[in-house]
């Protein structure tokens, strides 16, 4: 099954539907996901996006030990779910062999800001922010190669396991969206898999604004919260 159209745009219909490849563009780093905030997303939005995904990525974690990364994605999204982001589209999960950054259908103004974010990553500068999205790689360096291969090919083959999500949040007329693609990296016996699904979701404004704050509490009370910005 394929992801999607090969020339959607996951952005949609807005003013701001062809992002200026020159301008900066925020991302930001929670565990095992870079989220890319495309033009036109408040800040107030950002923020949300943040705190929900981490948070989800958090509990997630606390429930699911191992490599159990399906079972993972399940908590994953029953806990946005449950912090009012329901689901607008779901692709199941096949397995690839080229590169993420290669064969994921989006605009190529899209690409582009994907491929800005990984690439920043990879700067020694960025080097927290790189083990936080690679939090299951023993070593910076791991991390580093792992990156290269998976998202943008050459180097050999990824030997190890672990999951990573990519995730597009975009926002038209007020209305905020979350284009995800969560990349299982399964390796046994030698042998690599790996696979790919697309998960698009939208957040309840209102009611997610109800528990804005005891969200953001709850994350910064936990003494775990950890969030890196890039710029690119």
């Amino acid at each position: 099954m394929l992801l999607m159209p090969t020339t959607m745009s996951i952005i949609g219909n807005s003013a701001n539907g062809s992002a200026d490849y020159g301008a900066k563009h925020p991302a930001t780093v929670v565990p095992s996901t870079i989220i890319v905030f495309l033009p036109g997303v408040t800040e107030q939005h950002q923020e949300d996006v943040r705190n929900s995904f981490e948070f989800a990525v958090r509990a997630a974690t606390k429930q699911v030990a191992g490599i159990n990364y399906a079972r993972w994605h399940r908590v994953f999204e029953s806990v946005l779910h449950n912090i009012h982001w329901f689901n607008l589209q779901s692709e199941s999960g096949r397995a690839i062999q080229r590169p993420v950054l290669h064969i994921i259908p989006v605009s190529d103004s899209e690409r582009h800001l994907a491929k800005e974010a990984l690439r920043a990553l990879q700067n020694p500068d960025n080097e927290d922010a790189l083990r936080l999205f690679c939090d299951q790689h023993p070593t910076s360096n791991a991390a580093r190669e792992d990156v290269q291969r998976l998202f943008f090919g050459g180097g050999g083959r990824c030997t190890r396991s672990a999951k990573f999500q990519l995730t597009f949040c975009s926002e038209v007329d007020g209305e905020l969206s979350a284009s995800s693609f969560f990349i299982q990296l399964l390796h046994s016996g030698g042998a690599t898999e790996v696979t790919i699904e697309f998960h698009k979701h939208g957040l309840n404004t209102h009611l997610y604004g109800k528990l804005r704050s005891h969200l953001k509490k709850r994350l910064e009370g936990s003494g775990e919260s950890k969030q890196i910005p890039i710029q690119y």
